[in-house]
């Protein structure tokens, strides 16, 4: 019998929020890993987010479903299952039950917080946080994370549990020499450049050879107004579907 792969746990982050593209780039990352994979890979946005998930896989706008199927009072998704743990009535099937299939694929999607509060959703979400991850840990699923963007998101307890933490730059960012001197979370970590543009001077053999960085450290995302269009119109899986085998001059 051939030996499955373990569970991975991968953490998308960003020193600064606004300018790498965290949520896109998760999301292209995700859906390109659920192509290449027969195991479920599961998108999930640990972070409070104008951008949700939901807006990327759905032309159907949250709200008007919440009304319709789940009434006011009841928050699937992120809130629910950090409801349950801040009241210590959390089991794994919760976490089953706060997904949603995208297209009856391997790809799912936790949504993201509804509730009008940022500030009460990033208190309950540090609160838990580690009870939160620990508790994906053995699903036997793959797992991307988004989280808040700077350095208090990134405790030692959480770079602990993850198996990578994928670091969201935008082009011509000056992080990379700061973060470069944080020896425990360059051990688990790649750098990836959303919006990217290879006419820049700051293309990635510049970085590379500016930061003395290794190439298989280094990442891109080329900036796609499509993809991003596709994003914003819910309409994200039709563009993979139409563009995956499609060489750059090519997209469509």
């Amino acid at each position: 019998m051939q030996r499955r792969e373990k569970y991975l746990i991968i953490g998308f982050w960003s020193d600064r929020a606004g300018i790498g593209g965290t949520t896109s780039n998760m999301i292209i990352t995700g859906v390109m890993a659920a192509k290449g994979t027969d195991r479920e890979v599961i998108l999930v946005q640990g972070k409070y987010d104008i951008l949700k998930l939901d807006y990327a896989f759905s032309t159907n706008m949250r709200n008007d479903i919440l009304k319709e199927d789940f009434g006011y009072y009841n928050h699937p998704g992120i809130d629910d299952v950090l409801e349950k743990h801040m009241n210590n009535l959390y089991t794994e099937k919760d976490f089953d039950e706060n997904l949603i299939c995208v297209n009856q694929s391997n790809l799912s999607y936790m949504p993201g917080s509804i509730r009008n509060n940022p500030d009460l959703f990033r208190q309950k979400f540090r609160c838990v946080s580690q009870r939160f991850l620990n508790a994906l840990k053995g699903l036997d699923k793959l797992i991307f994370i988004e989280l808040d963007s700077g350095m208090e998101s990134l405790n030692q307890h959480i770079l602990n549990i993850l198996d990578l933490v994928v670091i969201n730059l935008g082009q011509g960012s000056k992080s990379i020499h700061g973060l470069k001197h944080q020896p425990v979370l360059m051990e688990k970590s790649l750098f990836l450049v959303g919006r990217y543009d290879s006419n820049s001077k700051y293309n990635v053999r510049n970085l590379i050879r500016r930061y003395h960085m290794n190439e298989d450290s280094v990442a891109v995302i080329p900036y796609s107004v499509k993809y991003q269009d596709s994003v914003n119109e819910g309409k994200t899986m039709e563009f993979v579907d139409r563009n995956y085998k499609c060489l750059k001059h090519d997209e469509t």
